[in-house]
C-alpha cells in the first residue's frame, strides 16, 4: 500500500451537563479549520433523544459543499429535511436552475417555499430562463 496517508482531525463535543448525552459535534483539520473529506458533515447537532437534528458541510472554515446541500435541517421525528441551503465557497448558490434554499413542511415534507441564488445573489427563477435546463423538476408550486 504505497498510496496510504493519513489525515488528522480534532472533534469538539458539546454534551448535556446533566446527561452527558451528545448535543453537537464538530470536526476540525490539523490547521484548526472546520474541515472534513469524503463529503462528510463538519458540524452535526442533535435533539434530546440523540437524534441528528442539523448537519452542515464546511471546507477550510467556508460554508461549502458540491455534490448536495451544505447546510440542512431535519425534524427528527419525521425524517423529514424541512430547511436547506446550498453553498458554494461561502456563498448560496446552486447551478442549472435549482432553487439553492428549499423549505418544506416538517410533517409532510411538501414544498413550502424556494429561492433561486447565484454566487450569493438572491435571483428570480427567470433568470434561469435564459439558457434552457433539462430535466427541470416539478416542484409542485
Amino acid at each position: 500500500m504505497d498510496d496510504v496517508y493519513k489525515e488528522e482531525y480534532r472533534v469538539k463535543y458539546t454534551r448535556d451537563a446533566a446527561t452527558k448525552r451528545i448535543l453537537g459535534e464538530a470536526w476540525f483539520n490539523a490547521q484548526g479549520e472546520l474541515d472534513r473529506n469524503d463529503d462528510l458533515p463538519t458540524r452535526v447537532a442533535y435533539d434530546d433523544l440523540g437524534r441528528v437534528c442539523e448537519m452542515e458541510w464546511s471546507r477550510r472554515n467556508i460554508t461549502h459543499r458540491e455534490s448536495g446541500p451544505s447546510r440542512i435541517e431535519i425534524n427528527p421525528e419525521s425524517g423529514i429535511v424541512c430547511h436547506e441551503v446550498w453553498c458554494f465557497e461561502g456563498e448560496v448558490h446552486r447551478a442549472g436552475g435549482e432553487p439553492a434554499v428549499i423549505d418544506r413542511d416538517p410533517d409532510t415534507g411538501q414544498i413550502t417555499r424556494v429561492e433561486f441564488w447565484d454566487m450569493g445573489t438572491r435571483i428570480s427563477k427567470k433568470s434561469f430562463r435564459k439558457s434552457p435546463v433539462q430535466n427541470e423538476p416539478n416542484l409542485g408550486l
